[in-house]
């Protein structure tokens, strides 16, 4: 996700982020970083954006019939 045109930064710089989401167990912060002057990167784990298993996966793991 990119943001940008944010507050005033340094002179006529406006802020602007990238945030990268990776896929984890919990909303957490990897790192955020100020990449050059008035840029920030921030990397963001989230289970979000895990992909989710199919239908038919599921039901192996539901159904522990013998």
């Amino acid at each position: 996700m990119r943001y940008s045109h944010g507050a005033p930064c340094s002179g006529d710089l406006h802020r602007s982020t990238d945030v990268k989401l990776f896929c984890g167990k919990e909303d957490r912060f990897l790192s955020i970083k100020e990449r050059k002057r008035c840029f920030y990167e921030i990397d963001f784990e989230t289970p979000y954006v895990c992909p989710k298993p199919s239908e038919a996966s599921e039901e192996l793991f539901i159904h522990s019939e013998l």
